[in-house]
């Protein structure tokens, strides 16, 4: 469960993170890890951006300076949404805003990194000429996750399956000690998903989100 802390004047939003066990219990649940001293506790940031469309050295400046925010309000961890790197409906844009993990251009975040870690979304060029949704966790100077869309809706107002490789797996990893899983958006609509992330011990689950919008009459809300 989480206590949450807003300032809804401000970019983010931290909450104290506590274990709870899981509501179905594993036969043998200390080989799983989940059973751990109820005191540890992670304080993390939600950071909610509007990002513009493909200007990726503004909206990583945006980052860097929310990040540092939630660094001085003594979070831990500083999560960003889903492609808040680039912005959301990139359609031909995609190929262009394409980013390596290994590029130069993370310097700035890696540095921070070491004072926090952060959560960003970002399209990622893969060496093979892929291009994914993709999202990734940086701690101590490294990356130390790296998730790719699974489910891509291509429905509606979505489009990600003409832009988009598709990702192949649900992964966990460690952060203040805590196991945790991303699943990015639709990811997280699918009881298979979950099951995955739960079957390999996550204790957290993080789900980055972001969408185009329709149907206001009225000025957007400025948080949206």
């Amino acid at each position: 469960h989480t206590r949450s802390s807003c300032d809804w004047s401000s970019d983010v939003c931290s909450s104290d993170l506590k274990r709870t066990p899981p509501f179905i219990l594993p036969k043998n649940p200390e080989e799983t890890g989940l059973f751990t001293p109820e005191n540890l506790q992670m304080k993390v940031a939600i950071a909610q951006l509007k990002p513009k469309l493909g200007e990726l050295k503004e909206n990583l400046e945006k980052i860097v300076e929310v990040a540092l925010k939630a660094r001085d309000l003594k979070a831990q961890v500083c999560f960003f949404p889903e492609l808040s790197l680039t912005g959301y409906n990139l359609q031909d844009l995609t190929h262009e805003v394409a980013i390596e993990l290994e590029d130069p251009f993370f310097s700035p975040v890696i540095e921070l990194s070491r004072e926090i870690a952060v959560g960003i979304g970002f399209v990622e060029k893969e060496k093979r000429g892929l291009f994914f949704n993709s999202y990734s966790v940086f701690k101590d100077g490294d990356v130390i996750a790296l998730h790719r869309k699974v489910y891509l809706p291509t429905y509606g107002m979505f489009d990600e399956g003409r832009f988009f490789a598709q990702g192949d797996r649900f992964d966990t990893f460690e952060v203040n000690g805590v196991k945790t899983s991303i699943l990015i958006c639709e990811d997280a609509w699918h009881f298979s998903s979950v099951y995955l992330a739960w079957l390999k011990g996550a204790e957290f689950i993080l789900s980055p989100s972001a969408s185009p919008v329709r149907g206001f009459r009225s000025a957007m809300p400025d948080n949206l």
